[in-house]
């Protein structure tokens, strides 16, 4: 990850832990976001979810139904096809 030029102000995944329901919040640093790809992955890359976010400016709440998903540990990745965040969650 490019800390030097964040590509997003905020990036947020509430609860968590979780059932596996779940918002992502995510927030662009102005202007229109391009298009994003929102991938869940296992702790081994086994993609488990993808979702395209169309382009949106300002915040932008999705909601996540993992709840079919096995307990467990799981990566939220959130990227513009460049650059990439990522945040842990637990499914519980």
């Amino acid at each position: 990850e490019d800390l030097g030029s964040p590509f997003l102000k905020e990036f947020t995944v509430y609860p968590n832990p979780s059932s596996g329901a779940l918002t992502v919040t995510i927030e662009t640093l102005g202007g229109d976001a391009p298009e994003m790809k929102l991938k869940v992955f296992s702790l081994i890359g086994q993609e488990m979810y993808t979702e395209t976010v169309s382009p949106f400016s300002g915040v932008k709440r999705v909601s996540l139904d993992l709840t079919k998903l096995p307990k467990g540990i799981y990566m939220i990745e959130i990227s513009d096809g460049e650059k990439s965040r990522i945040k842990r969650i637990s499914i519980i």
